[in-house]
């Protein structure tokens, strides 16, 4: 087996990303900030939170990630103008099977999502590993629509 060092780079930079982002939302006040406008927009206004500066923050960081992911994928990935909509059903995949509210079950979802693709690759003709994918979104979202891992607010309730 024979791993490029490029792909190391994209899970280096992929974890520090994933860290720095976790730290963002937790740790500082912009970032409680928009966690709060995310829960609850009326409340957050009520505290003298600004829900539009807040969502200009939240784009503007979506563009930045957007543009991190860019960058550590151009090498290995042919430049398509359709590329997005496939990658984003399967991180759309990842966050529905790790739980929409739990920010380590879509990494979770992200890297199963990943290993079961390199497998049905595997066993499978490599055409069939996107519907493979588009399956198991199918499967979970038909029996457990909350995702397959609880957040760990729903766990304490």
């Amino acid at each position: 087996m024979v791993i490029l060092p490029q792909y190391l780079w994209v899970v280096g930079t992929t974890a520090l990303v994933v860290v720095a982002l976790w730290w963002f939302l937790t740790r500082t006040m912009t970032g409680r900030a928009m966690r709060a406008v995310a829960m609850n927009k009326d409340a957050a206004r009520s505290v003298g939170i600004s829900p539009s500066r807040m969502s200009m923050l939240a784009f503007m960081l979506a563009g930045a990630l957007g543009a991190v992911g860019g960058v550590i994928l151009a090498p290995l990935q042919a430049p398509d103008a359709g590329i997005g909509v496939a990658l984003g059903l399967k991180g759309f995949t990842a966050a529905v099977i790790g739980g929409l509210h739990s920010p380590a079950g879509a990494v979770v979802g992200g890297l199963s999502i990943g290993v079961i693709e390199s497998l049905a690759s595997g066993w499978l003709p490599s055409g069939y590993k996107d519907a493979v994918t588009f399956a198991i979104l199918f499967l979970v979202l038909l029996l457990r629509p909350q995702g397959l891992l609880r957040s760990v607010q729903e766990a304490r309730v």
